[in-house]
């Protein structure tokens, strides 16, 4: 249970492509000898610019939604550094967030915390416009900024 490294860069390797088709620049931004940079930058000239923290996780959903009424806090896998590097970009316009990649649900979960439980559905990012899509790049930037303001809470 947890996150695992190597299905992350994968998962990165593929997501790219899968962005850039939607009209997306993507690009990696994190460097090994660079702790806490988020993974990803994502722009359109129509949204804007996000950077994206990606984590994979390897729960299965009895595991995330054992008791509907007392739903299961996990860690998100976001280290404390790149929480405050995001909290920091955040403050300053610079919209970053944590993408949670579920493996049980094959869905996506966007977070800014340490440690996080899945109450709030409306967080999930619809797949992408067509089947071979993995993300819906204009609902990630979506729900990325609408929880940024808070109206998840």
């Amino acid at each position: 249970m947890g996150k695992t490294q190597q299905p992350e860069l994968k998962l990165q390797a593929k997501l790219i492509p899968c962005l850039q088709s939607q009209g997306f620049l993507a690009t990696k931004t994190s460097d090994r000898f660079k702790a806490g940079r988020p993974d990803l930058r994502i722009g359109r000239h129509d949204l804007g610019q996000l950077d994206v923290e990606l984590k994979y996780l390897t729960f299965t959903m009895g595991q995330l939604w054992c008791e509907p009424e007392k739903p299961l806090e996990f860690d998100t896998g976001l280290s404390k550094l790149q929480w405050l590097k995001m909290r920091d970009m955040n403050s300053h316009g610079m919209p970053a967030v944590g993408l949670l990649y579920v493996e049980a649900s094959e869905m996506f979960v966007v977070t800014t915390l340490l440690r996080d439980s899945l109450t709030y559905p409306l967080r999930f990012v619809k797949k992408g416009p067509s089947d071979g899509n993995l993300i819906d790049g204009a609902e990630l930037f979506s729900v990325a900024h609408r929880y940024l303001k808070g109206d998840f809470r």
